[in-house]
């Protein structure tokens, strides 16, 4: 390397040098004298704070001006901005001299630190302040929740590689730099120790779940009734032919129990029958090794037979199916299959006391055959281009294939998402694409949905504009997959070369798992998918313990304001308490309906409410709005309203009759902000999240402000709640809503109770 260059450099952006070239050359040059200075570790201090910084800002200025040939150069107000920004840190000699020795300049989006320059000054070069000022960041960045720094060094830097590559940063990709030079830049990334448990400061104080549970096939046993419903093509046959073809597809794996084959030993009339040699050649889940507890048995003749039970009169098939259920509970299997009305009813309790998930045989096939969730294409309209929503479609195998080699994915993970060979039965893709060419993808097990557990694998085209807008799209229906059936644990691996697909799935509440590794990172969250209210929230707090160990309290809470935070226990008993609004974010999509939690009723007009909410009863054949798909969306009204929408509201949306609107309550959602904005100053990805043109946005109202309502975690009605209701609620008054107005907690719950059964 040449007299005078920086030792510790990172090669700035391509972008960036291309942006610096319309500014002349600065012909200030720094006098360096001949000598270096000795610099003992506790003589170096690392200033941070935006006081201290910015009088040393010339000084970082005109040595990074001096070593351009490596660092690139920087106009001179880019140092001065960063020291205001906090995103320049300076490293001075002993506190009586306090003399520049170097500084390091980052930025990046959260929760991805970039490091733009490391600089060291020639007189201090060799006594470790390129390390101190790369550590001092490294422990800054953790303490506020980031995932990784990442770092872009030209290739042909031998010592800044060296550098770089001794504090842990590992080289992820190699891409082209800039063109006048032919360089090529190392992608260089360090994961960082951010703890798990607490989750991101600066977006949600996520949920201590345990670590990532390996998926598994579902284990299903099934009663005799089943059986004999498709041998003998009794009424339910269809749906248990659909339960066993399941399991000869590999997609469950059915059992019976002990029970079974004595049940049917003991109705069989001895006579050859083949129907019986087939029964028997099912697997079998044996009775426990001492037999069954005469104490479980009674405990579960109370729950499903309550009144033969106190009465002492239980049936021999009565005790025949308690044998069942106490055999399925032993084995832990993941749900007892059954028509008996009696055993699905007391579903709740058994799970509750005994962990036996009870299901009706015909949910049952509808759930496997929902498994296939994406049954038609989705177009989303995006300034590039109409991007899609479909399965995996012929045309976009190639470009799965070549993003898979791109991001140097291990063999067998590239061979389970192409979806060939022996994985394309028992795998689930849901891909957005852009044309020809896939912009992301998630690939799943198909039975995630029995299990509630989707263990995912999601890759991203970094190189696509549209690539976080298609991200927060796919996460959005991969909740709604996942909670078909009730609360889910979902688990995203991403590669770590696909930062701005990890950067979205924070934000929509998912943590990091403390298993990542240099290549991949594990995320996670549980989505619960529909209100919470004091009638659902027994059975929400159940299946929330059983898909993820923690236990929360017995009753929720009472409202006490936006700011309050909620009591739970984690699976190791340890006890937290989150903020309302981050627990619903990490929860999402939810609102949890807390006593004298009051709400707002919105209108909105039919021909804007299926674009923005996804609430329109038939299926458009036009490309959907993007706001129709993604988390956050925006909602634009009077600025005389914005009061009504502090953070975290309940947002109850009220479809007008205007273009054949409804006239009824069709979706609740939550604020994440309010503001006045001036109309000519409304960003266009403000506007993209909502659904008004920008002529429409002037015609709105009749000043020159709106507000601009920016809300998520929306919940479609299944049974809209209609006008006349809503007036009888004392929602609205004689004439019809036209304006937002306050609802109170018991109007907002008798709401969402009449429009009960919700998913999005």
């Amino acid at each position: 390397m040449a007299p005078g260059i920086a030792q510790f450099a990172s090669c700035v952006d391509p972008l960036y040098i291309w942006e610096t070239a319309k500014y002349p050359y600065h012909a200030t040059r720094i006098r360096c004298r001949q000598w270096s200075i000795q610099l003992p570790s506790r003589e170096i201090e690392i200033l941070h704070r935006q006081a201290d910084v910015l009088q040393y800002v010339e000084a970082a200025r005109m040595h990074a001006d001096a070593e351009r040939e490596s660092l690139g150069f920087f106009p001179g107000n880019v140092y001065e901005e960063a020291a205001k920004n906090g995103t320049l840190f300076v490293a001075i000699s002993d506190a009586a001299a306090r003399r520049y020795v170097g500084h390091i300049l980052f930025g990046g989006k959260y929760p991805h630190a970039r490091v733009s320059q490391t600089l060291v000054a020639p007189m201090a070069r060799g006594r470790g302040v390129g390390k101190r000022l790369v550590r001092f960041l490294t422990e800054f960045v953790e303490g506020k929740g980031y995932l990784s720094i990442v770092a872009r060094v030209a290739s042909d830097l031998d010592a800044a590689n060296k550098f770089y590559e001794s504090l842990g940063f590992e080289v992820l990709n190699v891409k082209p730099g800039g063109s006048s030079r032919g360089r090529f830049i190392n992608i260089r990334v360090k994961q960082l120790d951010t703890p798990a448990l607490f989750g991101y400061r600066r977006r949600v104080s996520g949920l201590p779940l345990a670590e990532p549970v390996t998926a598994f096939t579902p284990v299903l046993a099934i009663d005799l009734n089943v059986f004999f419903d498709v041998a003998r093509n009794r009424p339910r046959s269809v749906s248990g032919g659909a339960v066993m073809a399941a399991s000869f597809s590999n997609l469950i794996r059915l059992t019976v129990t002990s029970e079974f084959t004595a049940e049917l030993r003991r109705t069989s009339s001895g006579a050859s029958d083949p129907v019986l040699e087939f029964a028997l050649q099912l697997p079998v889940l044996p009775a426990p090794p001492d037999g069954i507890p005469q104490q479980t048995l009674k405990r579960l003749g109370e729950i499903v037979f309550p009144a033969r039970s106190f009465a002492g009169k239980l049936t021999v098939r009565d005790l025949s199916d308690l044998n069942h259920l106490a055999i399925a509970a032993h084995h832990n299997v993941s749900a007892f299959v059954t028509a008996e009305r009696a055993l699905v009813d007391a579903s709740s309790a058994l799970q509750e006391q005994f962990g036996l998930r009870v299901v009706d045989v015909d949910n049952m096939a509808q759930l496997l055959d929902d498994i296939a969730i994406v049954r038609s294409p989705l177009d989303i309209g995006f300034a590039d281009g109409d991007l899609r929503i479909s399965g995996m479609e012929p045309n976009l195998s190639s470009s799965v294939e070549a993003l898979s080699a791109a991001l140097k994915l291990p063999g067998e993970i590239r061979a389970s998402i192409t979806l060939k060979g022996i994985h394309s039965e028992n795998r689930k893709a849901l891909l957005v694409s852009l044309g020809d060419e896939i912009v992301c993808m998630a690939s799943w097990k198909a039975h995630g949905s029995i299990t509630r557990t989707l263990d995912v694998l999601l890759i991203v085209d970094e190189d696509q504009a549209s690539c976080e807008v298609a991200v927060d799209a796919l996460l959005h229906q991969l909740s709604r997959i996942g909670t078909a059936e009730g609360p889910a644990r979902i688990q995203l691996t991403i590669p770590n070369l696909c930062l701005n697909g990890q950067r979205v799935a924070v934000a929509c509440g998912f943590m990091r798992c403390a298993d990542s590794s240099s290549q991949l990172s594990r995320f996670q969250r549980l989505s619960i998918g529909a209100p919470v209210s004091d009638v659902s929230w027994e059975g929400i707090r159940r299946d929330i313990q059983s898909v993820s160990g923690m236990t929360f309290p017995i009753s929720l809470p009472p409202f006490a304001g936006a700011g309050m935070r909620v009591n739970f226990e984690a699976n190791d008993s340890k006890e937290f308490a989150i903020d309302l609004f981050d627990i619903e974010t990490t929860l999402s999509p939810t609102i949890l309906l807390l006593d004298g939690r009051p709400a707002v009723l919105v209108p909105i007009k039919a021909i804007y409410a299926d674009d923005l909410l996804g609430t329109a009863e038939q299926t458009s054949l036009f490309p959907k709005r993007r706001a129709s798909v993604i988390h956050e969306r925006t909602y634009f009204c009077s600025s005389r309203n914005v009061k009504l929408f502090p953070k975290g509201t309940v947002v109850v949306f009220y479809e007008s009759g205007k273009s054949n609107g409804r006239m009824a309550a069709t979706a609740l959602a939550r604020v994440r902000n309010a503001e006045i904005i001036a109309k000519h100053k409304l960003s266009q990805a403000t506007i993209e999240s909502g659904v008004l043109d920008e002529q429409e946005l002037i015609e709105i109202t009749e000043g020159e402000q709106v507000t601009a309502l920016t809300f998520d975690n929306v919940l479609k009605l299944k049974r809209p709640v209609p006008l006349i209701r809503l007036r009888q609620l004392g929602c609205i008054d004689k004439t019809n809503a036209v304006t937002s107005r306050m609802i109170t907690a018991a109007q907002l719950q008798q709401i969402v109770e009449e429009g009960r059964g919700t998913r999005e």
